[in-house]
């Protein structure tokens, strides 16, 4: 889990950086909370797909090697599932 996760502009080489040289994800399902430049910055990068957390879904999470969330994801999942605490 990564406690928040954005971009300032809309770069692909900046997720690619991020990602792919950093964390060393391949293979990775990234989830988040609204935010246009991530989406537009990881929808380019071959083996990266970022959902909303209001679209996440078994298929795509069982898919990816790698599950990314951030931490607002989290808390809108939990209270999607009914999840207390």
């Amino acid at each position: 889990m990564i406690d928040k996760l954005s971009f300032a502009k809309p770069r692909t080489k900046d997720a690619e950086k991020v990602f792919k040289d950093t964390f060393k994800l391949d293979k990775a399902l990234i989830v988040a909370t609204a935010d246009q430049n991530l989406e537009k910055s990881v929808r380019n990068l071959k083996g990266l797909r970022m959902l909303r957390s209001e679209g996440i879904n078994v298929y795509d999470i069982v898919k990816y090697e790698w599950l990314v969330l951030t931490q607002d994801a989290v808390k809108t999942l939990e209270t999607r599932l009914g999840v207390e605490k």
